[in-house]
């Protein structure tokens, strides 16, 4: 009776574990996707048990720019880098009009991204976050969870001491 009781424990276990994490990608909206580095469906991209850095860029009233989509380009690809056991994907809540304008910046600056225009925010929605703020990151960790963060690619945000504190965290749990 023990071992069918714990074997029924366990699957239940199991099954909300996937449960959750199959809600949370909700949080994580498709949208229109203009660039994606990983080629890779989003789909799976949600599913591959990496944490995420996910920034939602709500500042794109007029020009577009790599300097509007990403601020210093270089110091993000080096964020990047530093942190390859990180997917970095960026909302753009803007017109589906701006998608290829998106794209070719995303793709001239050779970025290791997901690029998402997101015309109804959406992402923002989903997440609680105000439309007032213009930047805001969240980290997701690989169950989906969403974790504070700071944005990446901005030389005066604590992003570093902010990512690296969450994988000291994550490596306790």
């Amino acid at each position: 009776m023990k071992i069918i009781f714990h074997t029924l424990f366990l699957c239940f276990t199991l099954a909300m574990g996937c449960t959750n994490t199959e809600s949370r990608k909700e949080l994580l909206p498709e949208c229109n996707i203009a660039y994606n580095a990983y080629n890779i469906p989003l789909s799976e991209l949600l599913q591959n048990g990496r944490p995420k850095v996910v920034t939602n860029n709500n500042m794109l009233a007029g020009c577009i720019s790599k300097e509007t989509l990403f601020n210093d380009v270089e110091l993000l690809k080096k964020q990047i880098a530093e942190y390859p056991q990180f997917d970095f994907i960026f909302y753009f809540t803007t017109a589906t009009d701006n998608v290829q304008q998106i794209a070719a910046i995303a793709n001239e600056c050779d970025l290791n991204i997901v690029a998402i225009v997101d015309a109804k925010g959406e992402f923002r929605q989903k997440n609680e976050l105000s439309d007032k703020m213009i930047l805001s990151t969240l980290i997701f960790d690989k169950e989906l969870k969403p974790h504070f963060s700071t944005i990446p690619g901005t030389r005066l945000s604590p992003f570093d001491s902010v990512i690296k504190k969450f994988i000291n965290n994550s490596l306790k749990e």
